[in-house]
């Protein structure tokens, strides 16, 4: 599937460093100079075509305790 560059953008550029802040899309908004809604409704709609099964943190095993 051909992706635009922006939403190519919106992938690559996440997939490691996700923001763990009170509003991690307006942190990626910011730095893609979007808007928070828009980059919410492409991740949305990446969500619903099936590019994107979850958005979330991963964690390596063994390295965050047994809390998790």
């Amino acid at each position: 599937m051909q992706l635009a560059p922006a939403t190519r953008a919106l992938i690559d550029g996440w997939q490691r460093g996700f923001p763990l802040l009170p509003r991690p899309f307006a942190a990626i908004a910011d730095a893609l100079g979007e808007t928070e809604i828009r980059v919410m409704d492409e991740f949305r709609a990446l969500a619903q075509a099936g590019i994107l099964s979850r958005i979330g943190a991963a964690v390596r095993p063994n390295t965050a305790g047994a809390s998790l």
